[in-house]
């Protein structure tokens, strides 16, 4: 027998978090050696064993033959992996953040349009990824009230490539998944949640898809019997809501209804309960899309 794996529990970090994804993945394929697994992949078995240490992000190519050598999803590897990657560049940019987004929203009922050619400014700095995932702890946000309308942040289609021609809205309070909203889905504001004592939990995300003409909450984080993840789609044009919540084990992630934003900004907002106490509510920018976008 090789030595036993050292402790780790979620909610320590994004890297922690990503090491007990791997550790269940393989503890659903009954445990396999890490021998076994590099027999299964081209990887060795310390390199494996070293990628669920929870001490150091693998690499992606690692995360996906660590699920392949177990018969997992090695996209949903990848995502969980881009996921906690884009958690770890987050925190160290989090302070930062939390104190731009306390002074510049201290009144979190008024929100900032960026009108069709000029610059926004968001809370952070938005990116753009490969992966569909959303990302993974960080501190949470003093005042997290990302007012800002983001019209226009995703801009003209690039020169001489066509333009989204099939478009199939999605229904309010439709699951986005369901709706077939995944295959263009765009990562486009995060912000820190937390559990109701203050300790990082994880990462709300906003999603967007121009196909779907909808945005939905995406919250990666642990999943548990011991607390509740509520994930609530809004759209201040018409207090339109989308709640959902869910509580059980899970791999870890979970995700809320859409709702449209052809007749308006769209964001998300989500807090943490326990034991009949919520931790702060977090929200996201709001956003509605270029118009060039959903013609």
């Amino acid at each position: 027998m090789g030595r036993p794996e050292n402790s780790i529990t979620p909610g320590q970090g994004p890297v922690e978090d990503f090491a007990c994804y791997l550790r269940k993945v393989r503890a659903d394929a009954g445990t396999p050696t890490y021998r076994q697994m590099a027999a299964r992949s081209h990887y060795s078995a310390s390199v494996l064993s070293r990628a669920a240490a929870g001490k150091q992000l693998p690499s992606a190519e690692v995360a996906r033959a660590f699920a392949g050598a177990c018969g997992a999803d090695e996209n949903q590897a990848e995502q969980q992996w881009a996921a906690a990657k884009l958690a770890v560049e987050d925190q160290s940019q989090s302070k930062v953040a939390s104190t731009s987004a306390s002074a510049r929203h201290s009144d979190p009922s008024a929100l900032t349009s960026v009108s069709e050619g000029s610059t926004p400014k968001p809370v952070r700095r938005l990116r753009r990824t490969h992966v569909l995932a959303a990302a993974v702890v960080g501190l949470l946000a003093a005042g997290s009230w990302a007012g800002v309308e983001l019209t226009g942040i995703l801009g003209q289609p690039p020169k001489n490539q066509a333009a989204v021609t099939t478009v199939v809205p999605a229904a309010d309070r439709s699951d986005p998944y369901v709706a077939r909203c995944k295959a263009d889905e765009k990562q486009l504001d995060w912000q820190p949640v937390a559990y109701p004592d203050g300790r990082p939990f994880g990462t709300l995300l906003l999603v967007y898809s121009p196909t779907c003409r909808a945005a939905w909450g995406y919250l990666n984080g642990p999943n548990s019997r011991q607390w509740t993840s509520h994930i609530v789609a809004r759209r201040p044009a018409d207090n339109a809501s989308a709640p959902s919540q869910f509580r059980g084990d899970a791999a870890l992630g979970s995700w809320g209804n859409v709702l449209s934003t052809r007749s308006g900004c769209v964001y998300a907002e989500a807090w943490i309960s326990t034991s009949g106490h919520d931790g702060r509510h977090t929200r996201t920018a709001c956003f509605a899309p270029n118009p060039t976008l959903s013609r």
